[in-house]
């Protein structure tokens, strides 16, 4: 799990801090609301394969367990446990569980943090979109997961709120 965490914030380096990479955070942030053309989510979606394309390139990639993990995170972390996402259209433990475990994480975090289009879900909120399925589809072992740490999940989206 360390490896996955370590992994997910070299990813999130990169999307952020890299100029040319078109993440949703940077085209959505110009925007005063959500992304309204096909065309916008086409470019969106590319930010998987740069930044698994950028991991690639450094060097050492080959020997290095972490940044194959955060290629595996860059690359995949969109796709859906029923094989309804990106880039690739992977479906079930196909999907590397690092990217399982980011994508997951990454949903719930969307759903309860502000953005410039929408307010900040609840916390029970985003919990009964993920379970009944509204934000795609999860491995179930992992929603099993989720519902066993949701307690834990409240307290901490809790203290985060107050110390905003």
């Amino acid at each position: 799990m360390r490896n996955v965490f370590l992994s997910y914030q070299i990813f999130d380096f990169i999307a952020i801090f890299c100029p040319f990479t078109p993440t949703p955070q940077k085209i959505v942030a110009q925007k005063p609301k959500t992304i309204s053309s096909k065309e916008e989510f086409e470019v969106i979606k590319t930010h998987c394969m740069q930044g698994a394309n950028m991991l690639r390139r450094l060097e050492n990639f080959e020997d290095e367990p972490l940044l194959q993990t955060a290629y595996d995170i860059a690359r995949w972390h969109h796709e859906r446990w029923d094989g309804r996402g990106y880039p690739d259209g992977l479906k079930g433990n196909d999907i590397p569980i690092s990217a399982q475990i980011v994508s997951l994480a990454d949903v719930y975090d969307a759903l309860t943090s502000e953005r410039c289009y929408k307010e900040a879900f609840s916390h029970e909120t985003a919990m009964r979109m993920i379970l009944n399925g509204e934000c795609g589809a999860f491995n179930p072992l992992l929603l099993e997961c989720l519902t066993d740490i949701q307690a834990e999940l409240q307290e901490k989206l809790q203290n985060i709120t107050i110390n905003r």
